[in-house]
């Protein structure tokens, strides 16, 4: 979109913690938001649960269980690796606090540890999972 534009910013999520973190952030760091700046968050698990959409496979309206199902089901083709230490949002905060500690103890940027690259993969792979349900919901409307 172009920097004049007052369109909002449409930001997909699963759950309401992004909403609340970039609340947070903002409030701490105001320039953050560009001058008239808007965001459009939209809870694609509140749309699963409101609409209701089930996946055949899905245990539960989590984000790993319905893309998950969505992946066996080949209705998207983006998946978490099992190989990796970050298998969910928990674990991923730990490994990047093990990271910011290897960063300062051997003064490499924490972006560099390996640790910390799996975090990135694993987000990566969050990011475009969403995208791909979206696309296909898109899709099917």
């Amino acid at each position: 979109r172009s920097s004049g534009s007052s369109q909002a910013v449409r930001c997909f999520h699963w759950s309401s913690a992004e909403p609340v973190v970039w609340r947070q952030a903002r409030d701490r760091h105001p320039s953050l938001l560009a001058a008239g700046e808007r965001w459009q968050w939209m809870d694609l698990m509140q749309q699963f649960k409101d609409i209701p959409i089930m996946v055949k496979g899905s245990t539960n309206f989590s984000l790993k269980s319905m893309a998950r199902a969505m992946y066996h089901h080949q209705l998207i083709s983006t998946t978490w690796t099992t190989k990796s230490p970050c298998c969910d949002g928990e674990s991923a905060m730990v490994a990047a606090h093990l990271a910011q500690q290897q960063s300062r103890s051997s003064s490499t940027p924490m972006s560099r540890t390996p640790i910390m690259q799996d975090v990135i993969r694993y987000n990566e792979v969050d990011v475009r999972v969403l995208q791909e349900m979206v696309a296909h919901l898109r899709t099917r409307s």
